[in-house]
């Protein structure tokens, strides 16, 4: 997809790939010459739903050509972090199923049903920009979610071989500061490239999610082909709602594990033997611990974790209670025509809605 634009060549030296860059030159430019046609159209369309859904991916678009701009501002300092992540002994994990489904699968079967809404030369027009804002973000929400993983699983192991320890020297003690210290830089590298990423893929779920949910509200008939307009929008949101989950559960893992850490380091300091000279050593990486956390920034926010997903789901709550408490549906201008060119106009028709 063209967000990884490095490779390890035969020398074992890192080289930028010339596949990775022609990929992403392409989607880059897919979603770059995406926005102005996307934008027209919604300008031109009488209807007020059409405005709403495309809002999620005008946002993705620049969403997607802000993080090919990252590639290539940062392709130097991934270069470094491949280097220095390259010292971890991190052992293979995961299902290679389950991450074809969050990035390939969910993601066409989501940009399925959004085409489905589309008639005409709009079908056509928007079917590579809609399926490459799609997988671009879906891709990097794996990307990300690959190298937080193999960060937490480094700290698990670092936690676990303290534990472990039954005798402590002051080599051993000092080799566990150094592993600390390295995995701190990888953590700080990781959030000086991704943070502000990370805060715009939250953004721009939290607006999918609240564009959706909108377009809910807004159905007035939900008999006949309207109930596939129903779930054509539920579907979509349930993902939104499920990738939003499964990023502020990755951030909290790394959090735990940290946690986990720092009562082993604790443990081993005490018993260690007060005024030893490990016993000083351990006592001081627990101090830098407490001090200097290993998490995953989330850029203007607190460090991802569950009172990320706590606080955005009740932004999320507070929208709806706004709909269904305070807004009325015939206050926006939802249809020109009951008989619009627009697939499933007439769902969002009532008497109401023409007085």
């Amino acid at each position: 997809m063209g967000l990884h634009l490095v490779r390890r060549g035969h020398d074992g030296v890192f080289v930028i790939c010339r596949w990775a860059v022609a990929s992403f030159v392409v989607l880059g430019l897919v979603c770059l010459l995406s926005i102005p046609p996307a934008v027209v159209s919604m300008f031109q369309n009488p209807h007020f739903w059409y405005k709403v859904m495309m809002l999620p991916y005008i946002y993705g678009f620049f969403y997607c050509v802000y993080s090919y701009i990252h590639v290539a501002r940062y392709r130097h300092d991934m270069v470094k972090f491949l280097e220095a992540a390259g010292s971890l002994k991190v052992p293979v994990f995961g299902c290679i199923f389950l991450r074809v489904m969050w990035t390939f699968i969910f993601p066409l079967m989501i940009a399925s049903c959004s085409l489905i809404l589309f008639v005409g030369w709009q079908k056509f027009l928007f079917t590579p920009s809609i399926v490459t804002v799609s997988l671009v973000p879906a891709a990097l929400d794996g990307y990300m979610g690959s190298m937080v993983k193999m960060l937490r699983q480094a700290i698990v192991m670092l936690a676990e071989e303290v534990e472990s320890r039954e005798v402590w020297t002051l080599e051993g003690a000092q080799r566990v500061m150094s592993d600390w210290h390295h995995m701190a830089e990888l953590f700080k590298m990781f959030n000086k490239m991704f943070s502000a990423r990370l805060h715009l893929r939250l953004v721009g779920l939290l607006v999918n999610s609240l564009s959706f949910m909108f377009i809910f509200w807004a159905i007035e008939d939900f008999g006949g082909d309207c109930a596939k307009l129903v779930v054509l929008i539920m579907l979509p949101l349930t993902e939104v709602l499920a990738r939003f989950y499964h990023l502020c559960e990755v951030g909290q893992s790394v959090i735990c594990a940290r946690e986990n850490l720092l009562a082993a380091v604790r443990e081993a300091a005490y018993e260690a033997g007060l005024g030893t000279p490990s016993s000083e050593v351990l006592s001081e990486l627990a101090t830098r611990l407490s001090a200097t956390p290993l998490a995953v920034k989330n850029w203007g926010m607190e460090n991802l974790s569950a009172r990320t997903y706590v606080k955005l789901s009740g932004v999320m709550f507070t929208y709806v209670v706004v709909l269904l408490q305070f807004s009325e549906r015939n206050s926006y201008p939802f249809i020109r025509n009951k008989h619009g060119p627009m697939i499933y106009s007439h769902c969002f028709f009532s008497n109401e809605t023409l007085s």
